[in-house]
Order: structure tokens, then C-alpha cells, then sequence
């Protein structure tokens, strides 16, 4: 006799019926405790992918959201500059018809490079940073289509208008504009790269946008 009532009913089974039957038991109770632990890895799995799930949805929700903002921003600074050029065009008219005076040219001319130089321009690069990196590539060239490629032209409205020859000799002591080179090119590849390589009709948009601002570059 054992000190163990269980290990006591356990040899008597097997002096009356053989191990067999013990072994079916422990295989059966073996079976029962896998069924157990797949079932309880299973629920732990399931609710780890649901609270992955429910963090993504979450992030995207809050990506998408940065990425709306940046996009307001973007087109609030180049409504801004807009504004400042049709300004500027008012002030070259009224001086034209002989009643507008140099100061004024010159406060318009420095309002309008300081919003493309530290409002629109900045705007415009934080909103094309995030774009590749959260919309996919058809959304990506509906907005430089429609967004982007028309903030270039902006751009090289806004760089023909404040290097204008006869502005610049009515502003005493005033000095051609320039944008930074590397800058430039950086902005052009940004925008470039969302457009596809059988675009042509886009891409030579951005061409003729690099050609216009060659002229203005240091």
C-alpha cells in the first residue's frame, strides 16, 4: 500500500483491467487540457488583434485628421499669398495712374515675400511630407493635381510679380528676390515623385514650372 489513495486505485485498475484504460484516462485528460489551453491562447490572441486593430484604426483616424489639418493650412497660406499679389497689382495700378507712392509699393512688395517665405512655403512642405506617407498613390495624384501643381504656378506668379523690372526700378533700393536652389528642387521632387511616369501631361507641367523658376533661384 502507498501513502496515496489515488496511486492505490490506480495499481488495483491495472492489476483488474491492465494500464489501458489508465492510458486512455490520461490521454483523454491530456487531450481535454490542450483543448483548454488552444481555447484560452485563442481568446488571448483575439483580443490582442482587436486592441492592435482598434490602436490602428485609432492612429489612422489620427493621421488622417493631422494630415486634414496640414491640407487647411496649406491652402489657407496660399490664399493668403494670393490675396497679398492681388494687392500688390492694385498698388502697381494706382501707380500707374499716377497716385500711388513708393512706400506703398514697398510695404506690399515685403507683405507678400514675407507670407511666401514664412507662411505658404512652410506650410506647403509640412503638408507634402505627410501625403506619401498616408494616402495611397491615386489619392496621392488627385492632390498634386489639383492642389499642388497649381500651388507651383503660385509660386511662380508670385516670383514673376515681385522680381517685375519696372516695379523694382520704381522701389528704390529694392533687390531681386531669389529662392534657395536646393530648396527648390527639393519642393519640385516632392511633388514630382507623386505623379506616375506615364503622366506627361503632369510632369511637363513641372517642367515648365523648374523652367520659370530657374530664372529666380540663387
Amino acid at each position: 500500500m502507498s501513502d496515496s489513495p489515488l496511486t492505490d486505485w490506480a495499481l488495483d485498475q491495472i492489476k483488474k483491467h491492465g494500464a489501458e484504460p489508465l492510458l486512455a484516462i490520461g490521454l483523454g485528460c491530456v487531450g481535454v487540457g490542450y483543448l483548454i489551453g488552444w481555447a484560452v491562447t485563442l481568446k488571448k490572441t483575439k483580443v490582442q488583434i482587436q486592441k492592435l486593430q482598434e490602436e490602428a484604426r485609432k492612429a489612422s483616424g489620427e493621421n488622417i485628421e493631422k494630415l486634414a489639418q496640414m491640407r487647411a493650412a496649406a491652402l489657407d497660406k496660399r490664399q493668403n499669398l494670393d490675396m497679398a499679389q492681388q494687392t500688390m497689382r492694385d498698388a502697381l495700378l494706382t501707380n500707374r495712374a499716377g497716385s500711388a507712392n513708393v512706400d506703398e509699393l514697398r510695404r506690399c512688395r515685403d507683405e507678400m515675400c514675407n507670407i511666401y517665405a514664412n507662411d505658404y512655403l512652410p506650410a506647403l512642405n509640412d503638408y507634402l511630407e505627410l501625403i506619401p506617407r498616408l494616402v495611397d498613390e491615386k489619392e496621392a495624384l488627385v492632390r498634386a493635381k489639383s492642389e499642388l501643381i497649381p500651388g507651383l504656378e503660385t509660386i511662380c506668379i508670385f516670383l514673376e510679380m515681385v522680381n517685375n523690372d519696372g516695379m523694382i526700378r520704381k522701389i528704390d533700393g529694392s533687390q531681386r528676390y531669389k529662392v534657395n536652389q536646393a530648396r527648390n528642387e527639393g519642393l519640385l521632387l516632392r511633388v514630382i515623385t507623386l505623379v506616375p511616369w506615364w503622366n506627361l501631361k503632369l510632369r511637363c507641367k513641372i517642367g515648365n514650372v523648374r523652367k520659370r523658376i530657374k530664372h529666380h533661384v540663387r
